[in-house]
């Protein structure tokens, strides 16, 4: 993180020239974006402004495999605190803890779909989840913010339907096994058949213990790649 500029940076910088794993990159920069309105600063980008020799952040992908992104936040070098807790935090904390869901597989993650609007409850006995899974809200968020992407088409990323979303109880899915639990959310209309789907699952619990759980949910595309996990903490209180 650095200050100014209200720019995200990734490899490559030293010229304007993608890397390798530009799309993925490029579907996290534009992700934060979403969160920030932060230009994207990298090679092959409208706002490449000039070669930077010697960054870390293309050491660290070069180097270290690092899905590496550089912040350059705020308006000048010593932003007054009020504007820096009024207005710097507000719009790139919420884009840090983003980028803290995908850091362990960063270059697919990124590419799958978003669980959005999350709802959890429980409720007589049941557990009642409700969501939005989205392929392309986040990553082509930038066509309608950004006067650089205005006429540009969809991110390649986020143009394939949303094919299932899961809930994990109290278990990360990285985690799960056959034999765990798992449920298949519904699509409320009733078909996989777009980029968005509104979804939601009523199961009840009956036969699970009272307290605390963790709903872990998770989306698939149509190309097989699953999407950040967003969770949420529900109370059972069992009658």
């Amino acid at each position: 993180i650095h200050a100014f500029g209200k720019e995200l940076y990734y490899p490559w910088g030293y010229a304007d020239v993608k890397s390798p794993d530009d799309e993925a990159f490029q579907a996290l920069g534009r992700k934060l974006h979403y969160f920030n309105q932060y230009k994207l600063w990298s090679g092959g980008q409208p706002h490449y402004r000039f070669p930077v020799t010697g960054v870390a952040s293309d050491y660290m992908y070069s180097n270290m495999g690092v899905a590496s992104m550089l912040y350059e936040i705020g308006t000048r070098f010593h932003q007054p605190c009020a504007e820096f807790e009024d207005e710097i935090v507000p719009k790139n904390l919420p884009s840090l803890i983003y980028s803290a869901k995908i850091a362990h597989k960063p270059f697919s993650l990124v590419k799958g779909p978003d669980v959005l609007e999350l709802d959890a409850r429980h409720v007589d006995g049941e557990l009642r989840v409700s969501a939005t899974a989205s392929d392309g809200k986040m990553v082509n968020a930038i066509q309608n913010t950004s006067a650089e992407f205005k006429n540009s088409s969809d991110y390649p990323t986020g143009s394939q339907t949303i094919k299932a979303v899961y809930i994990y109880l109290d278990q990360h899915p990285d985690d799960w096994q056959e034999g765990d639990i798992r449920w298949d959310m519904d699509a409320i209309d009733g078909k996989w058949d777009a980029s968005e789907e509104s979804v939601r699952l009523t199961v009840s619990t009956k036969d699970l213990p009272s307290g605390k759980h963790i709903v872990n949910v998770q989306a698939m595309d149509s190309l097989g790649y699953a999407g950040p996990v967003s969770s949420a903490f529900v109370n059972f209180v069992q009658e």
